[in-house]
């Protein structure tokens, strides 16, 4: 069931990025501003469920890689399909770095969730 639910979270991942960017778009052309925006927006999305997901699943002092890589393989897919319908430069400037970000988000939700100590 958390697997279903990280691919799930995983799967709005580009919604996320684009209304993190949106703020920031300028007409005509993609700003630093706007994908840096977009990128924020997605760690901090996917930090944040990660580290939920795991804190609610009570999966204990130890990262568990299926729940992590579940949540990121949508993300990874998401830029798959970029790179086949959109050109080089939207891939570029946009998916690659969205998938930067979604595996720092990933990962730095994981592990903060292993840090946590239980109160004594």
């Amino acid at each position: 069931m958390k697997n279903i639910l990280a691919v799930g979270l995983g799967l709005i991942t580009p919604i996320v990025f684009v209304l993190g960017a949106a703020p920031f778009e300028v007409r005509g052309r993609t700003s630093l501003a706007e994908v840096a925006a977009g990128c924020v927006a997605v760690i901090l999305y996917l930090a944040f469920c990660q580290y939920r997901l795991a804190l609610k699943a009570g999966q204990g002092p130890a990262v568990h890689w299926n729940t992590v890589i579940a949540m990121w393989a949508p993300v990874a897919a998401s830029v798959a399909l970029i790179a086949s319908v959109e050109n080089w430069r939207t891939l570029l400037t946009q998916g690659l770095p969205m998938l930067l970000a979604g595996t720092t988000g990933v990962m730095a939700g994981g592990l903060l969730a292993a840090r946590r100590r239980p109160l004594q």
